[in-house]
């Protein structure tokens, strides 16, 4: 239970305070080996100066979002969080042959804890790369392969997740559940196709 593992991306800048501010929140909170995972803020925002306008609101939008909803409303941890030996050792660790092992990983420990795992924030942000192009042109084929490896890994994850939510308690599954629907199934995909036909919409009627 004293024995913390911080899983990153190679692309990741973490602050000199992250250690000592991640050894803190877990001790303030006594210790919560098997119930709690800790999230740092990602700011996407690598060399953001030299960046394009779509690359700055993409990377601000994904923070918000972050600090919004993935981490107060314990949705999912995101590339780069801290948690227990003892809770990777009781969960199987994790697994990157996934697309999304951030997410499979926190529903199969989600199964082996027997509750719904607790996403506590560190108040320390970690730099991480956004997703960019040399081009506009460039930028736009990065995104349509980000979006189709998300989209691939959101069904993996929803399939994975309907597989194991036998083994976890009905109440801790439903409200997982509930929660990963409204963010990734209509906040998400809907509101960006409901952007899209409001824009098409604007284009063809307004004269």
């Amino acid at each position: 239970d004293n024995i913390l593992i911080t899983t990153c991306d190679a692309d990741s800048k973490f602050s000199p305070e992250y250690i000592s501010a991640l050894t803190y929140k877990y001790l303030k909170e006594k210790q919560p080996a098997l119930s709690t995972i800790y999230q740092s803020p990602l700011f996407y925002n690598w060399k953001l100066d030299g960046l394009s306008f779509v690359s700055r609101v993409t990377g601000l939008l994904r923070s918000l979002l972050m600090l919004g909803a993935l981490i107060p409303f314990n949705i999912n941890t995101m590339s780069i969080f801290s948690y227990s030996l003892s809770l990777a050792q009781k969960g199987n660790y994790i697994h990157p042959a996934y697309q999304m092992d951030d997410i499979i990983c926190l529903i199969r420990w989600m199964g082996v804890t027997k509750q719904r795992l607790r996403i506590s924030m560190i108040p320390v942000p970690v730099l991480s790369g956004p997703t960019n192009g040399e081009t506009i042109e460039k930028e736009i084929i990065e995104w349509t392969r980000q979006a189709r490896r998300w989209t691939i890994g959101a069904i993996e994850v929803f399939h994975y997740f309907i597989v194991k939510a036998k083994g976890m308690p009905s109440f801790a599954a439903c409200c997982w559940g509930i929660c990963f629907i409204i963010y990734y199934g209509i906040l998400l995909c809907t509101s960006g196709l409901y952007g899209l036909t409001s824009m098409l919409s604007m284009f063809l009627l307004v004269k």
